[in-house]
């Protein structure tokens, strides 16, 4: 289940994300040339033949413009579709041998968290990204764990950690809980 995240730049030398504005511009001037061309056909109505014509000529474009918009969203819905497949591969990679898996901001902002976080912990919701100090507690986990557990989220610092965590069924269990910082752009 992903949970949210935020981005303070946009630019880095790191990673630029794509150029959300040129398909709004695409889309706008199509609009524009139809909007003219719509205009155009009214204006010159009677040397077109007449009110039929002219309307048989303002809905194709206008159904010129439904189909590009159409093929425009379609191509938005396949790279979504693109980007969680991945995803989905890349979160499932990085929770191989593992009984959870949590992604968090060095604040302990749930970012995101796998399926197998909510087996264990059966109370966590898909909706509390600052609940890792929730989860925890509600799994018994000492202090002075989760006092290491900040420490090294806060430093950013790779950490392997041994304690105790009750899981869904009430019992007490080792585990180890894996630290690894992961190296996110300048900014982000």
């Amino acid at each position: 289940m992903r949970m949210s995240d935020s981005m303070n730049e946009f630019v880095t030398p790191d990673f630029v994300p794509r150029a959300y504005s040129r398909p709004i511009r695409q889309l706008s001037i199509v609009y524009l040339i139809a909007v003219a061309v719509i205009f155009l056909i009214s204006s010159f109505r009677e040397s077109l033949g007449g009110n039929s014509v002219s309307t048989v000529l303002i809905m194709a474009v206008v159904c010129a413009i439904a189909i590009y918009t159409l093929l425009r969203r379609q191509e938005h819905n396949d790279q979504m579709l693109a980007t969680e497949f991945e995803n989905l591969l890349f979160s499932a990679a990085a929770a191989l041998g593992s009984n959870f898996c949590i992604f968090l901001k060095s604040d302990g902002t749930i970012i995101y968290a796998n399926d197998g976080t909510r087996r264990m912990f059966p109370n966590f919701s898909r909706h509390q990204t600052l609940a890792i100090d929730e989860l925890f507690e509600s799994a018994h986990v000492d202090k002075i764990h989760l006092d290491k557990l900040y420490s090294a989220l806060s430093l950013g610092r790779k950490e392997n950690l041994i304690f105790e965590i009750s899981n869904s069924a009430g019992e007490r269990s080792d585990y180890i809980v894996m630290i690894e910082p992961l190296k996110r752009p300048s900014g982000y």
